[in-house]
Order: structure tokens, then sequence, then C-alpha cells
């Protein structure tokens, strides 16, 4: 589907890209020309394509940061790029962004450990923004 929304009725509207909600801890890393900020975070909804987090810190529309997941089980975090796409308050839709097949590998080992566990999170007209 080429939309990521397509509306059926005047009320209602199906997602293009399902999306799965959780809560899952997870750290932003904000790099900016003079400090590196890395912000506690949480995981909010989850795609295959992108992310919904809420972090207290303010994020620009269209800048780029990184996502670090601790798994309980690992040899250490994963740490993915994103694009901040949208906002609602505290909550960023982040779009993934990987540079390298590297990039991409640890985006796919991420997604295999957290789509699982995650519970349907049908759209809404409200939340057409949501990636």
């Amino acid at each position: 589907m080429a939309n990521k929304l397509k509306l059926v009725g005047a009320e209602e509207a199906v997602r293009g890209r399902q999306r799965l909600r959780l809560s899952t801890p997870v750290c932003v890393v904000v790099t900016k020309p003079d400090k590196i900020i890395f912000v506690n975070a949480r995981f909010v909804d989850l795609s295959d394509h992108g992310t919904a987090v809420f972090a207290g810190a303010e994020l620009a529309i269209d800048s780029e940061i990184q996502i670090e997941f601790t798994p309980p089980f690992g040899n250490g975090p994963l740490r993915v790029r994103a694009i901040v796409r949208n906002r609602r308050k505290y909550v960023y839709g982040l779009e993934f962004y990987p540079k390298n097949a590297e990039e991409d590998k640890t985006l796919q080992l991420l997604k295999s450990l957290l789509l699982p566990i995650g519970t349907s999170a049908p759209g809404t007209p409200d939340d057409r923004s949501w990636i």
C-alpha cells in the first residue's frame, strides 16, 4: 500500500503499517555539535518501519537521533538510527533510518526481539501522524 493511511469512512481509518503497542525502556541518544545527550525514554508503539517513543526532551522534527535498547539477555545494547518525523507533546514518531548493512542487521535484531511482545494498536483518525 503506497499510503500510510487509507480513509474508509468519515470516522474510520485503517493504518497502512501495522503498529504494536508496548512499553519498553530505551535511551534516546541526541548528538549535538559540542556534546552527546542521553535521555531515558520508553517505546510506546512499534511498527516495521518506525516507532513512537515517550521522551522528556525537545527533539526537532527531521532531526537524526539514535535509540538504544538493552535486551535482558545479550552482549550489550542495540543502537539504531531514526529520524524524528512528528510529535504529540512528548511522544515522538520516529522512522527507522539504517545507513548500512550492519545498522540494518541491528535493526532487524531489535525488531525480532520486540515485535513479538507487542499488542495490537489499531489506528484512529486522531493519530494519523503516527508512524
